[in-house]
């Protein structure tokens, strides 16, 4: 997939949720999370490649799946910034 397929499957797969805010609270957490990866990564911090940063955004969008299919409870954003 292209770059360009990428970002439009990812605003495709936000619109579906944009109106739940725990879920937007984490799909939130998984981007932060990846991009300080990559900035690290890029100032030779860690070693962690395209295809890992990948795999965590896929991860992160199944996990949002999952949630829209009542598989998992994901955490209000109460108990999110009592967890942090």
């Amino acid at each position: 997939m292209s770059t360009l397929q990428l970002n439009s499957e990812l605003y495709r797969q936000l619109s579906y949720i944009a109106d739940d805010e725990d879920c937007m609270q984490k799909v939130l957490r998984a981007v932060k999370r990846i991009a300080a990866n990559k900035t690290a990564s890029m100032t030779g911090n860690t070693s962690r490649t395209k295809k890992q940063l990948t795999h965590d955004l896929e991860e992160a969008l199944a996990e949002v799946e999952a949630y829209k299919q009542g598989k998992v409870e994901l955490l209000s954003a109460e108990n999110l910034l009592d967890e942090l």
